[in-house]
């Protein structure tokens, strides 16, 4: 069995935020590929390998952002069948900060206070849910308001900080919440995102503490480079599956299908995984899943055109050109 794949891209991630060399990484390249987890033995997206690794109950708290889909609070499972409560922690440490009450503490409030003073604590308890549902639908509240969590789980009351775990903010397709360009061209809403982030990740405050926003990307350069440019701002690439991670994917995929569907080669799965070379993950399972389908066998033209037609969507029609020589070696050997 090939040996499954290592992701350094992952392991300089993690070694930057622990040490404190970075507190926002922007990671971009491969960041729409497929990651194998050992654990579960399955290929997942990007999001959901960095979320297993690094979701760890009672270490860190893991909080992703869908521009234009929803703010989840993610929970990890504890050894019960339980869940940690991730969103109560944070509800809780919101409500502390804003208030200096806890949720519990609001809830006494709420009864024993006069009917103004009991609404009012009650508008108060419900300002944190209120301004998560709304930050899914408005991509500058949900930015400040994951910028407001960092200042929250950083804030100590009698020298205990309201927040124990550590925060990991992951903001999916960041290039569309920060687009690349002058400010004087871009729209009133980004130019008042890129601010507001510019703000947020040179603050030394942030800088110096435990939480960390992870950006994703699949181009660097589409960020805005008042973000990329900031000494307090690490880059880091993910690359495209090297022969090794293909061989241990074409090895996967055959071992989980069925005995009537198993993949049929000319040659070796290594000599597959060679000739496949520049494939992301997601274009070698559709080769695979094409052949077993079909039934048909995998031959090195198939692959060269699945190659090239794979190129040319990630570059585009104009941009590159495959010239296929019709003549062999059999047309040069002899002729001057």
């Amino acid at each position: 069995m090939p040996k499954a794949p290592s992701y350094q891209f992952r392991r300089s991630a993690a070694i930057a935020i622990n040490s404190g060399q970075a507190k926002t990484i922007v990671l971009s390249g491969n960041t729409r590929g497929l990651f194998y987890l050992p654990g579960d033995g399955e290929y997942v997206p990007l999001v959901d390998f960095l979320v297993t690794k690094w979701n760890v109950a009672g270490a860190a708290i893991v909080v992703v952002y869908e521009p234009h889909g929803q703010l989840r609070i993610l929970e990890n499972p504890t050894s019960g069948s339980r869940p940690t409560g991730n969103r109560d922690k944070l509800r809780d440490a919101w409500l502390k900060w804003k208030t200096g009450l806890s949720g519990y503490d609001l809830k006494i409030k709420e009864m024993l206070s006069a009917s103004r003073v009991r609404m009012q604590a009650a508008a108060l308890g419900d300002s944190f849910d209120s301004t998560l549902s709304k930050a899914g639908r408005e991509p500058l509240v949900a930015m400040e308001f994951l910028r407001q969590l960092c200042l929250c789980s950083r804030t100590s009351v009698d020298g205990k900080p309201l927040l124990d775990e550590n925060l990991i903010i992951i903001v999916e397709e960041a290039d569309m919440l920060l687009p690349e360009g002058e400010l004087a061209r871009l729209s009133g809403v980004d130019r008042r995102m890129t601010g507001l982030c510019a703000e947020w990740f040179s603050d030394p405050l942030f800088m110096n503490g435990r939480d960390a926003v992870v950006l994703l990307t699949e181009s660097r350069s589409s960020i805005n480079h008042r973000i990329t440019r900031l000494p307090q701002v690490m880059s880091i690439d993910v690359p495209s599956p090297d022969e090794e991670a293909r061989s241990h994917f074409i090895y996967w995929f055959n071992q989980r299908q069925p005995e009537d569907r198993k993949i049929h080669l000319w040659s070796s799965q290594l000599n597959l995984a060679r000739l496949t070379g520049g494939l992301s993950i997601h274009a070698l399972r559709q080769l695979l899943v094409r052949s077993c389908h079909l039934d048909k066998k995998v031959t090195p033209r198939d692959v060269i055109d699945h190659v090239q037609d794979f190129i040319r969507t990630q570059l585009g029609e104009d941009v590159v050109e495959f010239k296929r020589p019709e003549h062999t070696l059999k047309n040069v050997v002899g002729f001057s």
